[in-house]
C-alpha cells in the first residue's frame, strides 16, 4: 500500500505529509514523497508510474479541494483506492505551515478508519 500526499506548502499539505509519515513509521504503509514545485512535475509523475509497478493499492491524501495530488494521479494514469481531502475533515487551509497535534491525530484516525479493513493495511517489520 502506497500513500501519496499533495506536494503543496500550506498547513493542510504539511498535515497530509505528517500523517503519511506517522503511518509509515508504524510500518503499515509506504509513503511516496513527491517533490514540490512545478519544475518537478515530470519527476513526480515518473515516480508515481514507477511505484505503480510495486503496489496495486494507492491512498491519496490531498490537502484541499484544489486537487494537486489528484491531478498528478490522473496524469500518471493511476486511480487511488482511497482518497481523503483534509479540508473536508473540517480543518481550514491557511498559507501558514503550522498545525496542531489534535489536527494530526484527526487525519491519522480518519486514514486508519478508512484503511482498517484492508488486508494491505497491516504492520510489517
Amino acid at each position: 500500500m502506497i500513500v501519496v500526499t499533495c506536494p503543496g506548502g500550506s498547513n493542510v499539505s504539511l498535515l497530509a505529509y505528517s500523517a503519511a509519515k506517522a503511518l509509515e513509521k508504524e510500518g503499515c504503509v509506504r509513503f511516496l514523497r513527491l517533490p514540490s514545485g512545478e519544475k518537478f512535475r515530470l519527476q513526480r509523475v515518473s515516480s508515481l508510474k514507477e511505484a505503480a509497478q510495486e503496489s496495486p493499492f494507492w491512498v491519496l491524501v490531498d490537502g484541499c479541494s484544489e486537487g494537486c495530488g489528484r491531478a498528478l494521479f490522473e496524469e500518471a494514469g493511476i486511480s487511488p483506492q482511497v482518497s481523503v481531502i483534509i479540508t473536508d475533515l473540517g480543518i481550514p487551509r491557511t498559507n501558514k505551515t503550522d498545525f496542531n497535534r489534535e489536527e494530526l491525530e484527526k487525519v491519522v484516525a480518519k486514514l486508519k478508519a478508512l484503511l482498517g479493513d484492508s488486508e494491505e493495511f497491516q504492520p510489517h517489520p
